[in-house]
């Protein structure tokens, strides 16, 4: 019974190992938690944590979520679309790679990320990441409702391989404290960084 129970273990973990691998690969992944619950008790819920200032660097500018189809601030609920990010990041340390992890919150909360995506890039010689992602637009998100995209960048070895940035203490399990952002874009006032849903 012991082996039998071991051996399934086993192969839980090697396929979520495997599914980790293929979700954090050089592409820009689309992980979807749109249609999970975001409960305190969900431990795919991530609080994301505010810049630290005695820690931050750099900085974002032109920050843009835009429908890939068209350029606009405006996408068809439940069609799939996929919303385009673009931000340009100055100041960073040339030759260091970050992870940038960008998301959509519905504009009715302030921390409930319902869809993100992450990649990471490395500082130009001039300390510039020219960020350029896709984010798969999430089936939860009802005609009239807008969203507020939401840029942050960690240093790469900040971020695990699902996307989601490392927690300061292993033992959490639940509504876990993150390692904090170096830079962030988050502001529900952005017309740039907001999306409608028709």
């Amino acid at each position: 019974m012991n082996f039998f129970t071991s051996k399934i273990s086993r192969i839980a973990a090697g396929t979520l190992a495997a599914t980790a691998v293929v979700a954090g690969s050089a592409t820009p992944a689309m992980a979807s938690s749109a249609d999970w619950p975001s409960r305190w008790w969900d431990p795919s819920n991530v609080i994301e944590s505010p810049v630290n200032p005695d820690h931050a660097e750099g900085s974002l500018n032109n920050v843009s979520f835009t429908n890939e189809a068209d350029g606009s601030h405006t996408v068809k609920a439940k069609s799939g679309a996929t919303v385009k990010v673009k931000a340009d990041g100055t100041g960073f340390t040339a030759g260091q790679y970050y992870t940038v992890r960008a998301g959509l919150v519905k504009s009715t909360e302030t921390s409930n990320i319902v869809v993100y995506t992450w990649q990471t890039y490395r500082a130009t010689q001039d300390g510039k990441i020219n960020i350029d992602l896709g984010i798969k637009s999430p089936n939860s998100i009802q005609p009239g409702e807008k969203v507020i995209g939401t840029v942050n960048v960690y240093n790469a070895n900040d971020v695990r391989q699902d996307g989601r940035p490392q927690k300061t203490d292993s033992k959490c399990a639940l509504m876990c404290e993150r390692v904090a952002p170096l830079a962030a874009h988050s502001d529900f006032n952005d017309a740039n960084s907001t999306l409608s849903y028709n």
